[in-house]
């Protein structure tokens, strides 16, 4: 079985999109004769505690760091959960600025753990390849090029976001010409490139004139396994439910939702809008807001916390449509949330929020059981919403029927299985 060395700043058992995609990598490597070996970085400061995931026999070795939000850790005493949320939102702000002035990511002080560690398991083991996947952290991507180079080994880069061109990040001047020169080293030197999105191929293509065979794209997914184990459920009858999981940044919010259930005269049915996550107190006072101006109509908004894999599964069984937005503007028409594979496994209506010219709607016309609206296009969006409101009141919103084949190609073996045959071209 071939060796490779994976280096994921976030560790695979956490219920983190960057976790579970190398997790349920590693979990099917084996499968198509690859044995991962992963360096990670202790608990990070300000992410859930969630372990919702158990793999057997993976290798994970956990390394020391400095970086900033091990820093941050330290000062408070090392209390996680509500303590560290508490702390997020009264100063974000500032830990947004001071982030944004750490050079490459907020992570860099985790590269001479990295480093060093993956240079005993190289020493030690006989690696073939080393692959990182990138997103929120990027340094990943200087230490893998590092060790091609002191070893002769050679390197797979994935970008599960885009890194210099990120469209939610905050650079001061200085960093962002660091990224731009980090960003072309590493994607020269690398034998091959991974997207999650054909927008994102199309980018990277375009800006460093590569020739298309270099890029490859696989998306997010979902783990069938996952899907198995279902509990008794209640469902609730009293209220059409739509429920967002996830994480909102920025311009990518649901105030175009509010506005246009603010802008319906009548609404004669009950709703209840969940949204699932740790969210930032700018999205939690403009749900304040609305609040206040949705309230003379039956409409209830719910907040409920960041939950395990699992009991997140659970509530959007129990919601009568699934909810995704992706912000109005050409710079986030590549962006596929992770969420949305989820959604597609537990086969219920979906309502979309994307151009129509963006990778998500190109999936999301495929699964054949979405509602679209325009962003920004409030007139539509109450169209639509009066549609569903209707199909609601004549029990409708039912689970959908969908292709099997359409399924099979986001299930996370058959993935796997791609992401190994890159493997098995660049080694041979």
């Amino acid at each position: 079985m071939k060796q490779l060395l994976i280096i994921s700043y976030t560790n695979p058992t956490l219920n983190i999109p960057s976790g579970v995609r190398i997790g349920k990598f590693a979990k099917y490597l084996p499968r198509y004769n690859w044995k991962p070996i992963i360096v990670s970085a202790p608990f990070p400061y300000f992410y859930d505690s969630d372990k919702s995931f158990t793999y057997d026999d993976l290798s994970i070795y956990l390394t020391k760091s400095l970086d900033l939000a091990h820093f941050f850790r330290i000062l408070t005493g090392k209390k996680r959960k509500s303590t560290s949320m508490k702390l997020r939102r009264s100063n974000e702000n500032m830990i947004d600025w001071i982030r944004s002035l750490m050079p490459v990511d907020d992570k860099i002080g985790w590269l001479p753990f990295a480093y060093g560690e993956a240079k005993k398991i190289i020493k030690k083991k006989r690696i073939r390849l080393i692959f990182t996947s990138l997103g929120g952290v990027y340094h990943q991507a200087i230490t893998a090029r590092k060790l091609s180079k002191k070893f002769k080994i050679p390197y797979i880069l994935e970008f599960r976001d885009l890194w210099a061109d990120h469209p939610f990040s905050q650079r001061t001047f200085y960093n962002k010409i660091l990224i731009e020169h980090f960003e072309k080293k590493v994607i020269a030197d690398a034998a091959r490139i991974i997207t999650v999105s054909a927008g994102f191929k199309k980018h990277l293509l375009e800006k460093y004139q590569l020739p298309e065979k270099k890029i490859s794209v696989i998306t997010n997914g979902f783990d069938p396994e996952d899907f198995e184990e279902k509990t008794d459920i209640k469902v609730e009858k009293t209220a059409l439910n739509l429920t967002f999981a996830g994480s909102f940044y920025r311009q990518l919010n649901p105030r175009d939702l509010f506005r246009i259930l603010d802008e319906i005269d009548t609404i004669d049915i009950k709703i209840k809008l969940r949204f699932i996550g740790n969210f930032k107190s700018k999205f939690l006072k403009l749900t304040e807001d609305y609040r206040k101006k949705l309230g003379k109509k039956q409409i209830i908004i719910e907040l409920i916390p960041r939950q395990n894999y699992h009991s997140m599964l659970n509530y959007l069984r129990i919601a009568d449509l699934l909810l995704v937005f992706l912000p109005e503007g050409n710079i986030y028409k590549n962006i596929i949330p992770a969420k949305t594979f989820d959604y597609l496994a537990i086969k219920k209506p979906i309502l979309v929020f994307c151009a129509q010219d963006s990778d998500l709607y190109r999936i999301l016309n495929e699964y054949n059981c979405k509602f679209w609206v325009e962003p920004g296009n409030i007139k539509m969006g109450i169209v639509v919403l009066k549609k569903i409101f209707d199909f609601y009141k004549k029990n409708k919103l039912k689970e959908c029927k969908v292709d099997k084949g359409f399924l099979d190609q986001f299930r996370r073996d058959n993935l796997t299985r791609k992401l190994s045959d890159i493997f098995n071209e660049v080694t041979g």
